[in-house]
C-alpha cells in the first residue's frame, strides 16, 4: 500500500486526476445535499380547501401551509358573497411542494345593476322572455282565479310592486315574483323534460309551461365555481306526467355525465311503467262499463 502511494506521488499526473476524482465525488456529495435541503426533497404539503373560503382566511391558511395563492380569474355567481373562492387549481388534497403557487377563481365584488322590465299584461312566455334577455328569472309563479290562463296580473321585487315607469333596478340575476291568472277550466299542464339541461335551461323550460322549480341539490363533484355547467339527472316529479300549474318541480345536478345518462334511462322507464298501469286501469274501467 505505501509502496503504491510513494508511487502515485511521484506521478504527478495520476496524483492530480486521483485528485480531481475526489473534489468531483465531494462536489457531488455537495450539491444533492444542498439541493435536498432547499428543495425538501421527498417532503409534500396536502393541499388544503380552499373553496368556500373567504379571500382573507385562504391567505390565512395558505400561509401556514407554506403555500401561495394566486388570483387567476374573477366571475359573479349570484347568492355567493364577493372574494368568495369558487375554485382553485391544484385541487384539495393534491400534493405539492412548499411555496407552489395556487391558483383560484374568485367571486367578484363589483354588481351589475339591471332595469326590470314591465311585464305586467303579458303572456307568461312573452315576460319570461323579456325576464332572461334582461338578465333576471322567476323567483315564484303564483297563480290566481282569472279569465285568462297564464296572463301577468302583476310583479313584484322582494314585495314590492314593480309599476309602469318605475325604473326599478335591481342586481344582474335578481328574481322577479310573478302573479299569474288562471282559468278555471284550464289549471293543469304537462311537466316538460330538463335532464341533461343546466339549471338556467331547466328553470327556463318550467317557468314556460307554468311550474316553480323547488329544491335544487347540486352532486358533491359540483364545485362552487361549476354550479353554472352541472346538468340535471335527478327530476321529480319525472316528465310526461301532469302537473298543476303552479306546482313545485325539484332537481338534482351533477357534472357527472353517466349519472345524468341513467338518470335519463332511470326517468324513461319510470314513465313506461306509469303509463303502462294508467293504460291497465283504463282497460279495466271499460271492461267494466261494458
Amino acid at each position: 500500500m505505501k509502496k503504491l502511494i510513494q508511487k502515485i506521488n511521484k506521478n504527478a499526473i495520476i496524483r492530480n486526476l486521483i485528485l480531481a476524482v475526489c473534489l468531483f465525488i465531494i462536489f457531488v456529495f455537495t450539491l444533492s445535499f444542498l439541493l435536498n435541503v432547499f428543495t425538501r426533497h421527498n417532503e409534500y404539503i396536502k393541499v388544503p380547501i380552499f373553496e368556500g373560503l373567504s379571500f382573507n382566511k385562504a391567505s390565512a391558511l395558505a400561509t401556514s401551509k407554506s403555500l401561495v395563492l394566486e388570483i387567476n380569474d374573477s366571475v359573479h355567481v349570484k347568492g355567493i358573497a364577493g372574494g368568495t373562492i369558487l375554485d382553485q387549481y391544484p385541487k384539495s388534497d393534491r400534493e405539492v411542494k412548499a411555496g407552489r403557487r395556487i391558483f383560484l377563481t374568485v367571486n367578484s365584488y363589483n354588481k351589475t345593476m339591471v332595469k326590470v322590465p314591465y311585464i305586467t299584461g303579458y303572456s307568461l312566455r312573452q315576460a319570461k322572455n323579456n325576464l332572461e334577455i334582461a338578465g333576471l328569472g322567476i323567483a315564484e309563479l303564483i297563480y290566481k282565479e282569472d279569465l285568462a290562463t297564464n296572463n301577468i296580473l302583476e310583479q313584484q321585487y322582494n314585495g314590492t310592486v314593480i309599476t309602469k315607469g318605475s325604473d326599478h333596478m335591481v342586481e344582474l340575476g335578481a328574481e322577479i315574483t310573478l302573479i299569474v291568472g288562471k282559468s278555471q277550466s284550464d289549471s293543469i299542464c304537462i311537466i316538460p323534460d330538463v335532464l341533461g339541461l343546466t339549471l338556467s335551461e331547466a328553470k327556463s323550460r318550467l317557468w314556460e309551461v307554468g311550474l316553480n322549480v323547488g329544491g335544487t341539490e347540486f352532486d358533491s363533484d359540483v364545485d362552487l365555481g361549476f354550479l353554472n355547467t352541472a346538468k340535471v339527472f335527478t327530476q321529480h316529479p319525472i316528465a310526461g306526467i301532469k302537473k298543476r300549474l303552479g306546482g313545485v318541480i325539484s332537481l338534482e345536478l351533477t357534472l357527472d355525465t353517466d349519472k345524468v345518462n341513467s338518470g335519463i334511462k332511470s326517468a324513461t322507464r319510470e314513465l313506461n311503467e306509469i303509463i303502462k298501469r294508467e293504460k291497465e286501469q283504463q282497460e279495466q274501467l271499460d271492461s267494466l262499463n261494458q
